[in-house]
């Protein structure tokens, strides 16, 4: 078999080599075993289900809870001529039944992604007893656990797929998991004496780093200044993203914004000028990151606390995956503390506020008790809550609470493509063409460029289709209506719209009923979770990267020696040597003009900031430098 997967890795992706542990985790799956991988942000997770998906016969099902993450990898697979589909509620029912057809009877597509909803739904687990399925593969696994960061309680009805194909291998992975949660993963998903693959978590070449500080602007452009390269800065609002973006774009940083309030189009715009090096910094809320693989991001800044460890370790995790010495910095000042408490409480809305939500919800689509069940709808929140006296974060953590609960699904402005299919046959269209020549060049010019449109909804390019035909975009587009109307083809133009779907009938807002699981118990562990993050940012005892690992349950007694904590470590005890090269630095500018605290810090690298502070502290101490009324600092002469 090392042949065989070694031939699929270098055909399909060009490697020659897998990355570690990728091998060892295919041939687990290979050999029918269950198997659990554990592997870090960067590390190559989707080749350890997408090699063996190749190499076996029957199709592979990945679960996958995000939309755009499946669409991204389906489109990657494709662009590599593997025949791949995602079902998901971006799609009409009769793609979603052209792809089921093809599973079931073609059985020409390798790997079938689809969301831990879908398996709930009668329909598909009729259809899916029908398929031939090599394996299945859980993708962010950590979903299944309710002591995870981002459970999912759709996750826990997977181990019933057990019932149609008993003997078929199970692949659970995931980037972030604590022992707790491991143990949960294998309890929930019924994984039977399963092979356990875990890569250390531990980054030699990414040095994490927190710093208190008053002006966090003032240490972004230090850092921006000291460490080159490509840069994400994190924060929690959308309009942060824009105010820090134009602010660095007036200082001369080539810099754009990113957030999920963007259309999809420009979203997508974004990231791709930001991965192509147009622009050095991305500002972005944690919208930003998914699918991203660029290997040479240097700097990753948290201007404010992010949602828990996990996220943290995952956003800090873009950079270096070129494995070259790269830095992390997350800076607070002591009120973000109660800021972030307190809006942990926000995102747990009182039940009667999320009753009202969903009331809310119901009345706008105008659905009676009984109705909706299934239906789609876009989703634009401040048209929705126009003249209501419900605030934007109560409403929006009050969907993704009833989310939880089974009750909706939102989906934020997933970005697809124009697709298109031929509903006649070739026969039919040849009469068509014969019958009606003013579209003969047009179909055929549409054949010629999309090979599959008779077998499969294909993604079209209105663009490319104008630029053989000579027509304009616009004609283009009323040419395809046109034959979509007249019963020859079917054509969805692209979209990415924000959309919400109703899992279940509307019922009487009173009638909701929210698990512990779904709400009281999560709120203590959302708790739990931001008390460890916490905890990480105010220590000043321990290395950064060995709280991380002990965290994911990996012990280390190692010291990075690098981060914030290290040096400080580092530098309790000065030599005389560093002290007086320190001192011979900093006496001609206090002697040149007097400077306060900050203005001596610009001087000098972000790292070497504590050692630079306890040499000011004694050279006061000492009586060498004096501070003047105004609080600046100089040479006594």
């Amino acid at each position: 078999m090392r042949s065989d997967i070694h031939d699929i890795l270098q055909k399909y992706w060009g490697y020659t080599r897998f990355r570690p542990l990728q091998e060892e985790i295919i041939r687990s799956v290979l050999s029918g075993k269950d198997t659990l991988a554990l592997m870090p942000t960067g590390g190559g997770k989707s080749i350890t289900f997408q090699v063996p998906a190749l190499a076996l016969e029957g199709m592979a099902i990945i679960i996958s809870p995000l939309i755009a993450l499946m669409v991204d990898q389906v489109e990657n697979l494709q662009q590599r001529n593997i025949e791949a589909a995602a079902i998901h509620s971006g799609l009409t029912q009769r793609e979603i039944e052209l792809i089921l057809h093809r599973c079931i009877y073609k059985k020409d597509i390798k790997l079938l992604y689809v969301s831990p909803e879908r398996l709930q739904t009668q329909s598909f687990r009729e259809k899916l007893a029908k398929m031939s399925i090599s394996f299945v593969a859980v993708d962010e696994a950590h979903c299944i656990s309710q002591w995870g960061y981002d459970f999912r309680p759709p996750y826990l009805q997977i181990a019933s797929i057990r019932q149609y194909f008993p003997d078929i291998p199970i692949l659970a992975v995931t980037a972030t998991a604590t022992p707790r949660v491991i143990d949960d993963i294998i309890d929930k998903l019924e994984l039977k004496s399963p092979q356990i693959f875990k890569q250390s978590f531990y980054r030699e070449n990414l040095i994490y780093n927190v710093i208190e500080t008053e002006d966090k602007i003032g240490k972004i452009l230090k850092l921006l200044k000291e460490f080159k390269g490509t840069s994400i800065i994190y924060v929690r609002n959308r309009k942060k993203t824009v105010t820090i973006a134009k602010h660095l774009q007036s200082l001369g940083f080539s810099a754009i914004y990113y957030h999920a309030g963007l259309s999809a189009d420009e979203r997508e715009k974004r990231q791709k000028a930001w991965i192509n090096n147009r622009y050095r910094i991305m500002v972005a809320t944690n919208a930003f990151g998914m699918g991203i693989d660029k290997p040479d991001v240097r700097l990753v800044i948290h201007l404010d606390i992010p949602d828990s460890i996990e996220s943290y370790f995952q956003e800090a995790g873009r950079a270096g995956r070129d494995l070259k010495l790269s830095y992390a910095f997350l800076l607070y000042h002591p009120t973000d503390i109660e800021d972030f408490r307190n809006n942990i409480k926000k995102n747990f809305p009182t039940l009667e506020t999320i009753k009202q939500a969903y009331k809310l919800l119901c009345q706008y689509y105008q659905l009676n008790i009984g109705e909706g069940e299934n239906e789609i709808f876009q989703f634009y929140i401040n048209e929705l809550l126009k003249d209501q006296d419900i605030s934007a974060v109560d409403f929006y953590n009050s969907i993704l609470i009833l989310e939880k609960a089974g009750y909706l699904a939102l989906s934020e402005g997933i970005k697809t493509k124009s697709r298109l299919h031929f509903l006649i046959d070739k026969n039919t269209l040849y009469k068509f063409q014969l019958e009606h020549p003013e579209w003969n060049e047009f179909i055929k010019n549409l054949t010629r460029t999309y090979s599959n449109l008779f077998s499969e909804y294909t993604n079209i390019s209105e663009d490319n289709i104008a630029l053989k035909t000579k027509m304009s975009i616009n004609e283009v587009q009323n040419s395809l209506l046109a034959l979509k109307e007249q019963g020859i083809l079917d054509y969805l133009p692209s979209a990415g719209e924000n959309t919400i779907t109703f899992l279940k009938a509307c019922i009487d807002e009173a009638d909701i009923i929210l698990p512990n699981m779904i709400y009281e118990d999560r709120k203590k562990i959302a708790t739990s979770n931001a008390e460890a993050l916490i905890s990480y940012i105010l220590n000043q005892t321990k290395c950064r990267s060995q709280i991380l690992l002990e965290y994911f349950g990996e012990e280390s007694l190692i010291r990075c020696g690098r981060c914030d904590v290290c040096v400080a470590r580092n530098e309790v005890n000065l030599s005389k040597l560093e002290m007086d090269k320190i001192i011979n630095l900093i006496k001609p500018l206090l002697r040149d003009k007097p400077m306060n605290e900050s203005e001596i810090l610009e001087q000098f690298s972000i790292m070497d900031e504590i050692k630079i502070m306890k040499v000011i502290s004694w050279l006061i101490e000492t009586d060498k430098i004096i501070r003047l009324p105004d609080m600046r600092l100089r040479w006594k002469r």
